[in-house]
């Protein structure tokens, strides 16, 4: 059984239990996944609706989730807006994904699609306009709802599916919160056994600060015999042994006598102080070790758990403030690319087949392009050898690209640079999983490889479809 199957099976078993229910408010667990707070006929409910690639999901939530892992987004905000209080007309399948009818009143009635196919998420008005688009796509959604139908495998308990969905989704989610959290510990102890070999380092020359009381002693007692501009001295100890003594040949023998003197008098004061310090450090490394073990072994962390039983405990205190704040950061789990909300940012067109193309219009567009916005499989486009604009062109599943989407991209690669005031020159071209930003480079610098190059001459005619459908915003 396929996630869609799952999905399915999952809106069918409960599609009876949600209908008349009333949406209280909608949270983020990331930025893709949403969790429905339901009041039902008989109880409350939460929904989990998730459009994550890798986990995509429909179904209750049985483990109550905390509201310390909850936020709210824009996004959530737009939706809440709409659907707040609105309640479920009816639950219904259409193309790889799941509609909500949802009625405000006794009049409107907004329809929501998850589309767990092209990964989407779209609020729709009943006299058809898009209200909120997590992604935008061309041409418009055409949605054909139909009945869901029964679940395709027997239950043998009530709601069987939505039960060992949210069974897996809290342990796969308690894995990542663990994860996380174990990344902030995890640094936390490299962080101080750097420290310590430091401290250890410098605890080593504290214990030879004998030896430059010894050279200043001596030099003390041997000035006039000592030659000024020498690089070394051999004098008499007080034992009768002959010592070497480094000289700094720019200072007079009084210069270097103080010389010693004053690095013995800083390395004394030094003395207790780095041992103090190697032992707070050792205090460290040891609540680092066992929050690691609390975190991983001892099930202190979970979505269904209070963050607070974390933060309130005896080593996150001993570690400060500051690594309680990287913990708090850490424990919300949201998505480190905000695709949609780049997006917004950059100059959007259209290929001849619907495709969506972006085209940066900076060297910081350039950047965010290819760092934030891009994934794996979408293809990147740029003019050889000059400067220009990064194009990407996105990919979609199950929808390869035309030979048409590769020369609408590269035009618009040609017509954002350099070589437009010629009127043809060389496209370079590759998929963005092959493209990559050099540590340290200037912005707008990126390194690629297997790529192919394609010469092509500027069509007007292309720019001029390319540009009636462009979306600039």
């Amino acid at each position: 059984m396929g996630p869609l199957d799952s999905i399915i099976n999952a809106a069918a078993e409960v599609r009876e239990i949600l209908l008349g229910g009333r949406i209280e408010k909608v949270w983020n667990l990331d930025d893709y996944t949403y969790l429905i707070g339901i009041r039902g006929k008989s109880k409350d409910l939460s929904l989990i609706v998730s459009i994550l690639k890798r986990s995509k999901r429909f179904h209750l939530v049985f483990d109550p989730v905390q509201k310390d892992y909850m936020y709210t987004t824009a996004k959530a905000d737009t939706l809440n807006k709409f659907i707040r209080g609105g309640r479920i007309n009816d639950l219904l399948l259409s193309d790889g994904g799941i509609v909500f009818e949802i009625r405000r009143g006794s009049i409107y009635i907004h329809t929501l699609f998850v589309d767990f196919e092209r990964l989407n998420i779209v609020l729709r008005a009943e006299d058809n306009r898009d209200l909120f688009m997590l992604y935008k796509h061309f041409p418009p959604y055409v949605l054909r709802p139909r009945e869901l139908g029964s679940p395709k495998r027997s239950a043998a308990t009530a709601l069987s599916v939505n039960k060992e969905l949210s069974r897996q989704f809290k342990e796969e989610r308690d894995s990542w919160l663990k994860k996380d959290l174990i990344k902030v510990v995890r640094a936390e102890e490299r962080k101080v056994k750097r420290l310590i070999e430091k401290l250890l380092e410098e605890k080593e020359e504290i214990e030879s600060k004998d030896r430059y009381r010894l050279c200043g002693d001596l030099l003390k007692y041997n000035l006039d015999s000592i030659e000024r501009g020498s690089k070394n001295t051999i004098l008499k100890n007080f034992d009768g042994t002959d010592v070497e003594i480094a000289l700094d040949a720019r200072l007079s023998p009084v210069q270097n006598m103080e010389s010693y003197y004053k690095r013995y008098r800083k390395l004394l004061k030094k003395e207790g102080m780095v041992t103090g310090r190697i032992e707070e450090q050792n205090r460290r490394l040891d609540h680092t070790r066992n929050l690691y073990t609390k975190i991983s072994d001892e099930g202190l962390v979970g979505l269904h758990l209070p963050l607070d039983q974390l933060l309130e405990s005896q080593e996150v205190k001993f570690l400060g403030k500051g690594f309680r704040e990287k913990l708090v950061n850490a424990a919300v789990i949201k998505e480190k690319i905000k695709q949609s909300g780049d997006e917004k940012q950059i100059r959007q067109f259209f290929s001849e087949s619907g495709k969506v193309i972006l085209v940066g219009r900076s060297a910081e567009e350039n950047d965010e392009l290819i760092r934030r916005v891009a994934r794996g499989n979408d293809m990147w486009f740029h003019a050889e050898a000059t400067p220009g604009s990064y194009v990407i062109l996105r990919y979609e599943k199950g929808r390869e690209f035309t030979e048409q989407d590769i020369t609408d991209a590269c035009m618009l690669a040609l017509h954002y640079s350099k070589l437009k005031s010629s009127g043809a020159g060389e496209i370079v071209y590759t998929r963005c999983k092959w493209v990559r930003k050099p540590k340290g480079a200037k912005k707008g610098v990126a390194l690629y490889y297997n790529n192919k190059t394609k010469y092509v001459t500027y069509d007007e005619r292309i720019i001029s479809r390319l540009f009636d459908k462009t979306k600039i915003t």
